[in-house]
């Protein structure tokens, strides 16, 4: 049995590289198993003129890709619990768990897409109205009157660069006496 006790960073890292190295070529072999197919689609999808050429197989491949990764992590899982409880671990016996939760997984998975989605909809929803139901001024700390100020002088601004004289003087006489040169 494995020595339960707290560890520091280093050793945890330790421990988790061990795992990895003692048990590569089996990981592999789980990768291999669980992915080749997604792999597979995915390459001939984008040999074969991208996602617009084939778009029913490219989502086809991402579903299987999805699940793949579930059926990989799920015998990962499998094989690093078997590894320390002291037991051998087996390709067959990591993926026949894996399958057995494939399903269990998808569902929490999807839920908790669910949640976060639904959950980001309405955080977009009340910063949407908070802000359409706020003037832009007032988060820069200004008054209507200041922003109104910026305004002019951002239309009096965009004259001169143009080389709009006209308008410009026009523009100015108004704001001094109301008056109209033409």
């Amino acid at each position: 049995m494995a020595e339960l006790r707290p560890m520091r960073v280093g050793e945890i890292l330790d421990a988790g590289l061990a795992v990895y190295r003692r048990h590569f070529g089996l990981l592999l072999q789980v990768g291999l198993v669980a992915l080749w197919l997604p792999v597979a689609a995915n390459v001939y999808v984008q040999v074969g003129g991208g996602q617009l050429a084939h778009p029913v197989l490219y989502i086809f491949a991402n579903v299987l890709q999805y699940f793949g990764s579930l059926v990989l992590t799920a015998s990962a899982v499998r094989i690093i619990s078997d590894s320390y409880l002291g037991r051998a671990p087996q390709l067959g016996d990591a993926v026949t768990f894996a399958m057995s939760k494939v399903w269990p997984l998808f569902v929490v998975g999807f839920g908790y897409g669910l949640i976060v989605g639904l959950s980001a909809a309405v955080v977009g929803v009340v910063a949407a109205g908070h802000f359409a139901a706020t003037p832009w001024w007032t988060y820069l700390g200004w008054e209507a009157e200041d922003a109104a100020i910026y305004a002019v002088c951002m239309m009096l601004n965009s004259a001169a660069v143009r080389g709009d004289t006209a308008w410009l003087v026009n523009r100015i006489a108004e704001l001094v006496g109301g008056l109209s040169v033409s």
